[in-house]
This record gives C-alpha cells, structure tokens and sequence, in this order.
C-alpha cells in the first residue's frame, strides 16, 4: 500500500502564458501555491472531524466508531495528522503520508488474506467547494502581482 496525494501543477500553456504576461512568473509562485497547500491541508483536517469528503457527502460510519459511539478515521489521529503539501518549482503535492491512506481513500480488501472490505471514504481531493476557494487564493495572487 501506498500513501495518497494529489498534485496540482502550474506548467499548463494557458497557465504560463497568463504568468508570463504578467511579468513575475520568474520568481517561481512558490508562496501561492503554499498557501494553496496549506488551505487543502486546513480543509481536510476540518474534514476529519466533520466525517466528510471533499464534497461535503458523509463517510460511512466505520464498525469501531459505531460501536465506540466514536468517530470514523480518527481513534489515534494518526492518519489525520499525516496530511501535508510541499511545493516543488511549480508543482504544489499534497495528501496523507500514511502507508495505510489510500486503502481509506479508494477503498477495497485488506487485512490477512484480504478478507475485510473498506469502504470508500474519500479524504483527499477537490470538489467545487474547494475549487472556488483556490480560485480565490490564485485570483488574489495574480492581482497582486498586477500592483507591482
């Protein structure tokens, strides 16, 4: 099993040529997409305890949880506080660096012999919700390079 992340990339052609006629593009938008990354990483913590993915759809309450009268993915907050981001040049990585994440995030068999099915419980991932807010973030970026 893996780690999950998604990437979010900044080397588009009409991403560039909107940097480039702004004429700061040189100085790498390593600030933006931080703060994109740390927005993501704000958003999925909020997530965890509200027991959502990205677009807002409840997860399946796991069997511990129910029985615990507790919450799903969140007994040890070790998976939760495995989200992170880094930026890379133009590319903003972000997700759970927890071996045992994407069997949460995609769902499937696990355990000895594959004999558990996990649900599908999506952590990681960006719906409209989300969409607008680093549309914002990118919007604000941009005008402000404008003023220079």
């Amino acid at each position: 099993m893996s780690a999950t992340f998604i990437e979010i990339n900044l080397s588009g052609d009409d991403v560039l040529s909107v940097f480039n006629q702004v004429g700061t593009f040189s100085q790498q938008p390593t600030a933006m997409l931080d703060e994109i990354g740390s927005y993501l990483d704000s958003d999925v913590a909020k997530r965890f305890y509200e027991g959502k993915a990205p677009d807002g759809s409840k997860w399946l309450v796991s069997q511990r949880a129910e029985a615990e009268n507790g919450k799903t993915l969140v007994d040890t907050s070790i998976l939760s506080k495995s989200v992170t981001h880094e930026v890379r040049a133009q590319n903003l990585v972000h997700g759970l660096t927890e071996k045992y994440a994407a069997i949460h995030q995609f769902g499937g068999k696990a355990g000895r012999g594959k004999r558990v099915t996990i649900p599908k419980r999506e952590i990681i991932g960006i719906a409209p919700v989300q969409q607008s807010r680093i549309d914002k973030i990118c919007l604000r970026w941009v005008d402000s390079w404008f003023q220079k």
